[in-house]
């Protein structure tokens, strides 16, 4: 009877131990790069997964407040890309948020969870949100002059989407390196606003861009402090 008892638990350590071994690991986090600050509100979570074995099921994503995420304010299960864009209406200007993935991994029948990745963390810039004032379609694309300019600190900026396209709409500065991202995303065709708040930025002049389809445009913009 004992080594009856002494070969099971020899073999359920053993079990154990090979299990261990095969437990896939945690995805890695690839972008916005830790510590990422001038985050844009709908920004795309990517990370990366390296599978030694099984075939991947499913992610999950968190999105906190905090770094113990005692405060998820973004919990999304089922994700089969290794990528995620986050919706309209969950992050807010100028905050703070941490993010982590865990995978779901078929392992010979047997569906595995991995542990949460490291935590990565990232900072939202000075936005005052995308607005659609128009369902009515536009003839064309346009980009209007920004107002008050010059302006301090915020100053708004409207323009028509002619139909339905990625929109990116980017502010920089006079030597041409990219200081905030206002809009990326998928949006209808109508008429469009949002606001750039530059407290964060000195004097000078500013040129804010806006590309859609196979239109794009540029304007000048003055902020005075």
């Amino acid at each position: 009877m004992r080594k009856f008892l002494s070969a099971a638990l020899i073999i359920l350590f053993a079990v154990s131990v090979i299990e261990a071994q095969l437990l896939p690991i945690p995805p890695v986090p690839v972008s916005p790069l830790n510590n990422a600050v001038n985050i844009q509100l709908t920004p795309v979570l990517k990370w990366n997964i390296v599978l030694i074995i099984g075939s991947l099921s499913s992610f999950r994503l968190q999105v906190s407040t905090n770094q113990n995420f005692s405060n998820i304010i973004l919990d999304s299960a089922g994700i089969i890309m290794d990528s995620l864009k986050i919706p309209t209406g969950i992050l807010e200007s100028n905050t703070q948020y941490y993010w982590r993935v865990n995978a779901s991994v078929l392992v010979s029948s047997i569906l595995l969870t991995t542990s949460f990745s490291t935590a990565f963390r990232f900072t939202t810039g000075s936005f005052t949100g995308i607005q659609q004032i128009s369902t009515e379609i536009p003839p064309v694309y346009r980009l209007y002059d920004n107002y008050p300019n010059p302006f301090n600190p915020t100053t708004k900026i409207r323009f028509e989407n002619a139909s339905n396209s990625v929109v990116n709409l980017t502010v920089y500065d006079i030597l041409g390196k990219k200081v905030e991202e206002l809009v990326n995303e998928n949006l209808n065709a109508g008429v469009y606003e949002t606001g750039w708040n530059a407290a964060a930025y000195s004097s000078g002049i500013y040129f804010y861009r806006l590309s859609a389809q196979n239109y794009t445009e540029t304007k000048k913009m003055i902020l005075t402090k």
